[in-house]
């Protein structure tokens, strides 16, 4: 049914998030799910469990709102990494 593929869903998912934290590359991923299912809500939720990625999640009742908010985001500057305070051997 559709809660046993909803499980599948996030564990690929976690996967992904899994290496993307691992490799370091890129900013965190951007998450959106469209839908105003109660399954669709507790995707949303469930992937910001750390078993399941751990990552923040947007849920978006339509494809217009899901469009603009995943505009606004890609154009967000990227977030810096904080500088080491160790110091380089002279």
């Amino acid at each position: 049914g559709a809660f046993s593929q909803l499980v599948v869903a996030l564990s690929a998912a976690s996967q992904g998030i899994k290496t993307h934290k691992e490799t370091g590359t890129g900013g965190p991923p951007i998450l959106i799910f469209i839908g105003t299912n109660p399954i669709v809500e507790l995707a949303s939720t469930a992937i910001e469990q750390d078993q399941y990625g751990g990552v923040g999640a947007h849920l978006c009742a339509s494809h217009d709102e899901a469009l603009a908010l995943a505009r606004e985001k890609l154009s967000e500057p990227d977030e810096k990494l904080p500088e080491s305070d160790e110091k380089s051997p002279d």
